[in-house]
């Protein structure tokens, strides 16, 4: 992940009420996935088309928070399998007068929580927008076309690749 964090990454962290030190690295994984296929294909990534494929089930007692894929659309295979000690690594966010346009809104409100929230937002099912725009159908029939279980290791090597059509095309071919 890199700082200061684009509207897609604000926009998910709003949206399950977590801190970034909250969310499962499979997790992040995911959302780093996401947005390379999104960029491959010169689409903006939105984070209601993200959590759209994703559901959350926040346990009142583990304070990281985790996303499962909606049942017969994983995405991406998981980055790792098993993540050693990443329960025990945080870091403390401590926000400079400079650097406050980047963790707080036009209003003075955060973009995201800065710390662990004890209420992450419950997603079963996100509902597709009832008049989804142009970007939104663009993204959904791209996503729903792929093949399901792309690599997500592989997708994540993508990130700062600025030929990635000819990798991404050659990942199922």
């Amino acid at each position: 992940m890199s700082l200061p964090f684009d509207a897609f990454t604000v926009g998910v962290l709003r949206a399950l009420n977590v801190a970034p030190t909250q969310l499962h690295p499979n997790t992040w994984a995911s959302m780093q996935a996401f947005r390379v296929v999104c960029r491959t294909f010169g689409v903006r990534p939105l984070p209601s088309c993200f959590l759209h494929f994703y559901a959350s089930h926040p346990a009142e007692l583990v304070g990281w928070h985790s996303l499962d894929s909606q049942a017969g659309s994983m995405l991406f295979k998981p980055f790792t399998a098993s993540y050693k000690n990443f329960k025990e690594k945080f870091f403390k966010v401590y926000v400079e007068p400079a650097g406050t346009q980047y963790f707080f809104d036009e209003v003075g409100e955060f973009r995201f929580p800065l710390f662990w929230t004890m209420k992450p937002t419950k997603i079963k099912d996100w509902p597709r927008s009832v008049n989804p725009s142009v970007h939104e159908r663009v993204i959904f029939v791209l996503f729903y076309g792929l093949p399901k279980k792309l690599p997500g290791r592989l997708l994540m090597s993508l990130y700062t690749v600025t030929n990635r059509e000819v990798v991404f095309e050659g990942m199922w071919s």
